[in-house]
């Protein structure tokens, strides 16, 4: 029995069509009328993703796709290991703020994971050092 090597595939943004892309072998996939399939959400491609890099929709089952976490929800950006609060959902994309005060940065959600209740404390613990901090700045 011969092993299937898994195809290539990834998730574009096409920022034109405001969809998510799906390309196997850095070909789109298309659908039955012939033009590239899109997703609004990226769960959804990245769900049609694993299951052509699974081979067998069988196998895709058992693929978890990433948590679609709700505003106020605290995470962790696997990319950075920056623990932050999702401050919104759009077009696919999560925007991302420290605890307490900082700068927004993106995140897919692919790219994040529920904090821990630790990591939940150890943030808090540091918004409150800040404000502390902030306290005596005149």
């Amino acid at each position: 029995m011969t092993q299937q090597s898994p195809l290539p595939t990834e998730v574009h943004w096409d920022r034109a069509a405001l969809r998510w892309r799906v390309t196997i072998n850095g070909e789109p996939m298309l659908g039955d009328d012939g033009k590239p399939l899109g997703w609004g959400r990226f769960n959804d491609a990245y769900d049609v993703m694993s299951m052509a890099k699974a081979g067998t929709p069988e196998s895709a089952m058992a693929v978890q796709r990433p948590p679609d976490p709700e505003i106020g929800t605290c995470v962790v950006d696997t990319r950075t290991e920056r623990t932050a609060v999702v401050t919104d959902v759009r077009d696919g994309r999560l925007y991302l703020r420290p605890p307490g005060w900082g700068e927004e940065w993106e995140a897919m959600p692919a790219h994040v994971r529920l904090a821990t209740e630790p990591e939940r404390l150890s943030s808090r613990l540091a918004e409150q050092n800040l404000r502390s901090r902030m306290r005596g700045v005149s």
